[in-house]
């Protein structure tokens, strides 16, 4: 800081002590003594708009007071500045008597009584702010560290220089963890700025430093740099001859399933763009329209494996009881592609891989499905035999098997369970589910069952109550429903809960080797591992306690291509 704005130097704060001793006790310093300090740079100043607090004490007119020069309470003669709110309300006496009348020396007295604490610059200010604000609140109103005002505005600005400066992803100011802990721990007006504001915020902010740039450059008579001339001409093909707003296009990754499927979604409406920038450029065989129908085609048919990998991906919601479904979707996809020309090879591969998921099938995936209300025992024989008559297999589980293993299981959960339960007659209430070729399967097969209790076990009782109806599909929330029922199902809730939870992907456990992979990386190679798990867990646990799903399949691909435009599904 130059010399026209800094603090008081120990000359001027000798000569103010001076003058106050003429007029007053020097038993006390000056109260009004204060330097006002500008902000050295617009980063700083739009940076600190982030977190910046509210005003300063209602009422009060002095300038702030985070420049009041003040004894140390060290040696008498080295000064040091006071920054924080609590000294427009604190005086520093240097030689304090204690009430025996023995000079313990500089002590920090409130204004309005005579309660003191240490005035040392390295004892903080915590015991003087809990004063003020429990003794002394009308006095101090809406008190803060500082006379700032927040302001959207510089503090958009000031996230969008952040983001450059710390090559963050556009959508740093738009995740939940950032945004609750500006709002709990640093502003309560902070809100979350999404991808498309900090991008946009950004390119303002490099508008504004160009010209400044090039309005001093012009004042100069002559600059020498270097630099690597290049323009993407993709992005000038795409405005001017085929009218569309010029994007990255998603790249096909070898380690990462389903990314043929988002690089093809991503070159939708730009594969005349797309065909004209290669055929001009490379010599060979043409992109031709032919050959995008056929893309098109295989991207329409790997679809249906994206969905059921995303579906089957979540951890805050059961998985267990769709994968019967999914699997349904699956072996419906192959016999309507199997006989295109085109994926004829393509189809053969991927069915011989995916029968062995049909043909080894875990009991828990029947099991699961018949937990859910929309389906049940009589809907878990129909997508079998879809499945079946789909994929030509007669080796799949029978209606028979499936309601023996179920039959087995809920008496031993009887045997546990039952005698330390009260069962009731509880109303049934159904909510809502979502609608796809396996629930049209259901809802075209499956009548309408009595909905009269009987006096029979609990299994029996379920078993027997009418499917959910269509209209109540949309939105279905299982764990829920089995929460309102579990009065009329006490044994069968808690067995319900037991084949409901497992997940069934593995992306929970990849996820953990996925974030030490973020966390350890070249940039912070050398982390103790104690620390390392410090880290890991601590995301985890905070990823949880805010309600943020793992990175699920649709996740891992938003993620990596953070900053690209990948339209929504």
């Amino acid at each position: 800081m130059d010399a026209g704005n800094s603090s008081f130097g120990r000359g001027e704060a000798q000569e103010a002590r001076d003058r106050h001793s003429n007029s007053s006790s020097d038993d006390e310093l000056p109260r009004n003594l204060v330097v006002q300090q500008g902000i050295n740079s617009v980063g700083e100043e739009a940076a600190s708009n982030i977190v910046g607090g509210r005003t300063g004490p209602l009422g009060s007119t002095s300038t702030p007071a985070d420049s009041i020069p003040a004894d140390s309470g060290d040696s008498g003669s080295k000064m040091s500045r006071r920054r924080s709110w609590v000294w427009k309300h604190f005086s520093i006496k240097k030689r304090f008597k204690d009430k025996s009348g023995v000079n313990i020396g500089p002590r920090a007295v409130c204004h309005y009584c005579d309660t003191n604490y240490s005035s040392k610059s390295n004892h903080g200010v915590g015991q003087h702010t809990r004063h003020l604000r429990t003794k002394h609140e009308d006095k101090i109103g809406d008190a803060s560290d500082s006379n700032f005002v927040y302001s959207k505005e510089k503090m958009r600005h000031g996230l969008a220089l952040y983001v450059a400066a710390a090559e963050q992803p556009f959508t740093f100011g738009g995740d939940i963890r950032f945004e609750y802990f500006v709002q709990n721990f640093l502003n309560p007006s902070f809100a979350k700025v999404s991808r498309n504001s900090t991008r946009s915020d950004t390119k303002k902010a490099h508008s504004e430093v160009k010209k400044e740039l090039m309005s001093e450059f012009a004042s100069l008579g002559a600059i020498g740099f270097t630099s690597d001339m290049w323009q993407q001409e993709f992005d000038k093909l795409c405005t001017s001859c085929y009218n569309v707003k010029p994007k990255n296009m998603n790249s096909d990754v070898q380690t990462r399933w389903n990314s043929t499927y988002i690089m093809l979604k991503s070159c939708r409406k730009y594969s005349d763009a797309i065909s004209a920038f290669v055929n001009q450029r490379y010599r060979g065989t043409p992109l031709t329209p032919a050959d995008w129908k056929i893309g098109f085609e295989f991207m329409k048919f790997l679809k249906v494996f994206y969905v059921a990998t995303v579906a089957c991906s979540g951890v805050r919601y059961p998985t267990s009881c769709i994968v019967l479904n999914n699997l349904y979707n699956i072996s419906l996809n192959f016999l309507n592609h199997r006989e295109q020309p085109n994926l004829v090879s393509a189809c053969i591969d991927m069915e011989g891989k995916f029968r062995k998921y049909y043909e080894e099938m875990p009991p828990i995936y029947l099991l699961a499905a018949v937990m859910d209300p929309r389906i049940k025992l009589e809907g878990v024989s129909l997508l079998l035999s879809g499945i079946g008559t789909n994929l030509g297999i007669t080796t799949l589980p029978s209606s028979a098997f499936v309601n023996d293993l179920l039959t087995i299981m809920y008496a031993k959960y009887d045997t546990k369970f039952g005698p330390n339960v009260t069962r009731t007659a509880a109303p049934l209430t159904s909510p809502t589910s979502s609608n796809d070729a396996s629930w049209f399967l259901l809802s075209s097969s499956l009548g309408i069952g009595s909905s009269n209790v009987t006096s029979r076990v609990e299994l029996s009782k379920y078993l027997e109550l009418e499917s959910v109806s269509v209209n109540d599909r949309i939105n279905f929330d299982i764990l829920a429903w089995w929460k309102k029922n579990e009065e009329k199902y006490p044994v069968l809730s808690i067995m319900a809960r037991d084949l409901l939870t497992p997940p069934v992907s593995s992306v929970a456990s990849e996820s953990a080797f996925s974030a030490g992979k973020r966390v350890l990386d070249e940039r912070r190679s050398r982390l103790a591992p104690d620390i390392l798990d410090c880290l890991i867990c601590l995301k985890d646990w905070e990823d949880a306690r805010l309600g943020i799903e793992k990175r699920s399949a649709k996740d891992e691909f938003r993620g990596y291509f953070a900053d690209s435009d990948i339209e929504s599904d």
